[in-house]
């Protein structure tokens, strides 16, 4: 299946993108993160080991900084 990956956007090395998976502009996805038939709106940040399916994660409203995932789709304190 096919993915899109946005402009600025920055998948590491070891990352996987399946099939229905969309990375929006300046989105950053660590190494060894699994990804499928996901949308990450803009500026959402992804730590490595993450997995993440069947879901959309945007950034946090009124805080400038990003959403940031860690392993198994659990938002990080």
């Amino acid at each position: 299946g096919r993915c899109y990956v946005g402009s600025g956007a920055v998948v590491k090395g070891g990352a996987t993108l399946g099939p229905g998976t969309v990375v929006g502009r300046g989105a950053q996805v660590g190494d060894g993160a699994r990804i499928e038939h996901a949308c990450l709106w803009e500026n959402v940040r992804v730590d490595g080991d993450a997995i993440l399916k069947h879901v959309v994660v945007m950034p946090r409203q009124g805080n400038s900084t990003l959403q940031r995932l860690a392993p198994y789709g659990l938002p990080r304190a």
